[in-house]
């Protein structure tokens, strides 16, 4: 337990706090301030910009040597008993074996997982997004807060993670049989 609050500590120290959204409705040029921190007496909770590979390192120091295994493809996954626990047996593409307590797992919706838990076939969302992290050596000019920009079947935003980058994304509604996103790109540009 000492080890999971040492590793929510350093994480902790690498988040930003956001404090409050902007939400800018493109059609009607209105502004809506949401304040999203909370405070719980000295303490200010509330939505965190996480850092994924400061969160990786993190989990990486604290645990076992040679307990993650990254990058590895699986090609079935089954669970044995052992006395009264179960254990996740993971076969891996390269032919090992895997025997854990644990399986924390990254990948797509039509991996051996998904399948494996039982999970519905996924069902096309008529949206279409693209992400990123841009980073400004020199220091961007944001505060820490979040900046939403919504149209009709669009919308975009911006979250600082820190004081030199900013994760932004874009997400509209899918191209008609024959555009590209770069037609749901000029109509934001317009």
């Amino acid at each position: 337990m000492a080890a999971f609050n040492k590793v929510w500590c350093f994480i902790l120290t690498l988040l930003c706090m956001l404090f409050r959204a902007y939400i800018n409705n493109l059609e009607s040029k209105a502004v809506q301030e949401v304040p999203v921190a909370r405070t719980h007496g000295n303490r200010a909770t509330g939505p965190r910009a996480v850092y994924r590979k400061a969160l990786l390192e993190s989990l990486v120091d604290e645990l076992p040597t040679n307990s993650i295994c990254f990058s590895s493809k699986f090609t079935a996954i089954e669970t044995e008993t052992h006395g009264s626990s179960l254990i996740t047996v993971i076969h891996i593409e390269d032919g090992s074996v895997i025997k854990a307590k644990v399986l924390i797992s990254c990948d797509v919706v039509h991996s051996v997982l998904a399948s494996s838990l039982g999970l519905a076939a996924p069902v096309h969302s008529g949206r279409s997004a693209v992400r990123g992290l841009a980073v400004f050596p020199q220091g961007h000019c944001l505060k820490d807060e979040m900046y939403q920009f919504i149209g009709t079947g669009r919308w975009a935003g911006l979250v600082p993670v820190n004081d030199k980058e900013i994760y932004w994304f874009f997400t509209c509604a899918s191209p008609a049989e024959g555009k590209t996103l770069k037609h749901a790109f000029s109509i934001v540009s317009s």
